[in-house]
């Protein structure tokens, strides 16, 4: 009887990326190829690579390093500790069947025979029984025969996780890790698209990431985001703020804080995501630079979408230097008490020409008409006896206009004036108020 021994071939790799050992942990628990020509966009260090974009968006960051996040220390057992979206170009040796023909105590050449178990996965590992994050297109999960849910499951929970065996890239061969991106393609898969990174590991090997990329829909519980950030964007940020006093502008009362260091934060079951520490002398804030995806797939979980849509990120942010900030609030000071001097001199000079021309009617209608008819003039009364003239000098033209009648006894006119204010005169002098 065949008697079957599994030798397995582990492969341990030496961790050492700086970017993952100086920075650390806060636990805020609570390939088909685009043939189409693209045009390359130089990138500026100040964003971080985001899904849903054309070829032409990801040609920017070919040449720049990305660091992948890692996950919380005290993250659970039952969390995807493998993944199966990292593949090669060449078959690597996971381990030995031996297949004995004839089983004795000095076994000779021709009693076994040795057959090689291969894969093509990233720094591949036999696995019995465990998580298995889900990270690129569930169609082309399928096709290579991973079944971890069936499909109405996932499409209605977004979270795959099933136990599954097989051969699949321990978490820790990625996660915390820098890699260089070779180059970035789409694919065009019938069910869902995927971004194919062409990377190079830091001791030189190449693999392929295959990042699904969906379609934005309008709805948080559906967005994605790559568990990556690229060195540059991250270095741009620490050489902006890092040790620099900022206000936050859109967040009130507009307060200062210092940007102390960058951490990592995140809660037990999402990467760790690199983050700022802003203090001042009444609160702390930990400000992730990026938003972090469920360790279960590369979309924002249902389950925690509330805590997501209240969370701030450092990009939505409106920051700015504080010796920026302050320079431009003194110029803004500066600038509305010279618009309030200039407001006031304008009241000023306007209540000077007032005055004058007050002083000048009253000179001139005193000269007309005497004292008496003059002050009665200038506090807008009139009395019988005026003359048309004195009257127009005092309540103006009527607004209802002048009814006038010719007769024997010479001319009368009624003069009416709003609120049922009604003048009469007689042969130009005022003979009658009516009110």
């Amino acid at each position: 009887m065949k008697m079957k021994v599994l030798l397995s071939v582990i492969v341990f790799t030496l961790y050492t990326v700086s970017y993952a050992q100086n920075m650390k942990m806060i636990d805020t628990s609570m390939p088909k190829k685009d043939k189409k020509d693209a045009v390359v966009i130089e990138y500026d260090s100040l964003t971080n690579i985001r899904p849903y974009k054309d070829a032409s968006y990801y040609k920017q960051f070919i040449g720049q390093s990305i660091l992948f996040y890692p996950r919380n220390p005290n993250s659970s057992e039952s969390l995807p500790k493998y993944y199966a979206n990292f593949l090669t170009s060449n078959e690597q040796v996971v381990a030995i069947d031996t297949i004995w023909r004839k089983k004795r105590s000095n076994p000779k050449p021709k009693d076994y025979k040795l057959n090689q178990i291969t894969s093509k996965r990233y720094k591949p590992q036999l696995v019995k029984d465990n998580y298995v994050t889900l990270c690129a297109s569930f169609h082309d999960i399928l096709e290579q025969g991973y079944r971890i849910f069936p499909f109405e499951i996932y499409r209605a929970t977004k979270c795959p996780m099933g136990k599954r065996d097989g051969i699949f890239t321990p978490y820790n061969e990625i996660e915390g890790k820098t890699f260089k991106i070779l180059d970035i393609e789409l694919s065009d898969a019938e069910v869902e698209e995927n971004t194919i990174f062409a990377l190079q590991s830091e001791e030189g090997d190449t693999l392929y990431w295959y990042a699904k990329r969906g379609e934005y829909d309008g709805f948080s519980y559906t967005r994605q985001h790559y568990p990556v950030i690229v060195l540059g964007f991250m270095d741009k940020m620490k050489q902006l703020y890092l040790n620099k006093d900022i206000y936050i502008k859109n967040i009130h009362p507009i307060n200062k804080y210092k940007c102390m260091e960058i951490a990592y934060s995140g809660s037990e079951d999402t990467y760790m995501v690199p983050s700022f520490v802003l203090k001042n002398d009444s609160a702390d804030l930990i400000m992730p630079l990026c938003e972090s995806p469920s360790l279960f797939s590369y979309e924002v979980s249902i389950f925690d979408n509330q805590k997501r849509m209240t969370q701030m990120y450092f990009y939505n942010l409106d920051v700015v230097e504080a010796e920026v900030y302050e320079e431009t609030m003194e110029r803004e000071r500066l600038a509305k008490e010279e618009l309030l001097m200039k407001e006031k001199l304008a009241q000023e000079e306007a209540k000077k020409l007032a005055s004058i021309k007050r002083q000048q009617r009253t000179k001139e209608l005193y000269k007309k008409y005497g004292k008496a008819t003059a002050d009665l003039i200038l506090k807008g009364q009139v009395c019988i006896g005026m003359t048309k003239a004195m009257v127009l000098e005092s309540w103006g033209h009527p607004s209802g206009g002048i009814n006038k009648t010719t007769g024997a006894w010479g001319i009368h006119e009624q003069w009416v004036y709003g609120m049922g204010q009604y003048l009469y005169f007689e042969n130009g002098k005022l003979t009658t108020i009516q009110n």
